[in-house]
Parts: structure tokens; sequence; C-alpha cells
């Protein structure tokens, strides 16, 4: 549990999230989100897709115990500042879409 939580975490400070915006996102309050951190809770699927399609990764980088592949991963992602929670949702959405596409080329 400790690496997801650590990944969530490193993956929300990349793109400058705090800790509120990412729990808004999620519809959890943010205590919640930090127990996610702290690896005293898990999150649950729902939680882990949400995180994953708004940070533009897959699911599996959050379970990824090698600190250097999960740096690789977030080298690709772009970084966010000053979003409303609308924006999340939209960021969120666009990265869902180019997973998917990806997903669909390598068929």
């Amino acid at each position: 549990m400790n690496t997801i939580g650590n990944n969530i975490k490193k993956f929300r400070e990349f793109k400058g999230l705090s800790q509120d915006q990412v729990s808004e996102f999620l519809g959890i309050n943010r205590v919640t989100l930090s127990n996610f951190e702290t690896g005293a809770k898990l999150p649950d699927l729902n939680s882990l897709n949400k995180i994953s399609d708004l940070f533009g990764i897959e699911l599996d980088s959050l379970l990824e115990e090698n600190v250097d592949l999960v740096e690789l991963d977030t080298s690709f992602a772009f970084r966010t500042e000053s979003l409303s929670s609308e924006d999340l949702v939209q960021i969120s959405l666009f990265h869902k879409i180019v997973k998917n596409y990806l997903k669909i080329q390598a068929i």
C-alpha cells in the first residue's frame, strides 16, 4: 500500500496539484487522500482509475516500485497550475482518450 500512496503523492506533486484539488476531483475528503498517500488506507479501484486518468498514466504506474520508472512516466506528462475542478475533469477526460487511443494503436 505504501508504494501506491508514495506514487500518488509523487504524481500529484509533480503536477503541482494540492491535496484539496485532487480530493475534490475524486469526491473524497482531503484526510482520505492523505491516508491514501501515507499508505494508511488503500484507494478503491474507482479512485485508482480516476487518479490514473487525472495524471495521464496507466494504472500499473501507481503500483510500480521502481522509482526510476515512475519518474520516467512523469517526464512525459505536462504540468498544471491554478486549475478549477472543471479543468481537472476536462484534463482527466483528455488523458483517458489519449490512453485509450494508445491502447488501440498497440493492437
